[in-house]
């Protein structure tokens, strides 16, 4: 029996509060517990993976954000541009597109938005904005809490960088 493969992308997004990076996180009630904001790719309608993350990050989330290109060396000549900075296969339970377990081949994005306070939609889902730590102790999956704490925006990439004040 061949194996069902849908393909999905999510969005790993954060916004800066001050001078802390928080990731936008929804409360997935299917799953049970937290994850950065993703879904299923419209691959009828030939929806590129990118534009499936960004709609899915409005939908669930409120959040249109902007989405990075992956870090490249220090050094290298030539602009990156925006593409999934992972793309992973992963286990699924049945949903709604299929009865069985199955397999989701999914595009991880990262980016980030400017105005954590100003969805530009409403979520579909409860939206929460977390550091680094209370990602660690949050009911999320280890897969989102490993790719949260290593994908953290570039604040050079965000905006302008950080300045430490005098102590």
């Amino acid at each position: 029996m061949q194996q069902v493969r849908h393909t999905t992308a999510s969005t790993f997004f954060f916004a800066r509060f001050g001078t802390l990076w928080r990731m936008c996180v929804v409360e997935h009630p299917r799953h049970g517990g937290y994850l950065a904001p993703g879904g299923h790719v419209r691959e009828e309608r030939d929806e590129p993976p990118a534009d499936a993350a960004l709609r899915e990050a409005v939908e669930e989330s409120g959040f249109h954000p902007r989405l990075l290109p992956a870090p490249l060396p220090s050094g290298y000549p030539h602009p990156g541009v925006v593409g999934p900075w992972w793309t992973v296969d992963m286990t699924a339970g049945p949903d709604g597109r299929a009865g069985v377990r199955h397999l989701h081949r999914d595009h991880v994005f990262v980016g980030v938005v400017a105005l954590p306070y100003e969805p530009v939609g409403t979520p579909e889902l409860p939206v929460r904005w977390v550091g680094r730590e209370e990602l660690q102790a949050l009911d999320a999956p280890a897969d989102t809490k490993v790719l949260g704490a290593t994908s953290s925006p570039r604040p050079c990439v965000c905006g302008p960088p950080l300045r430490r004040t005098a102590t």
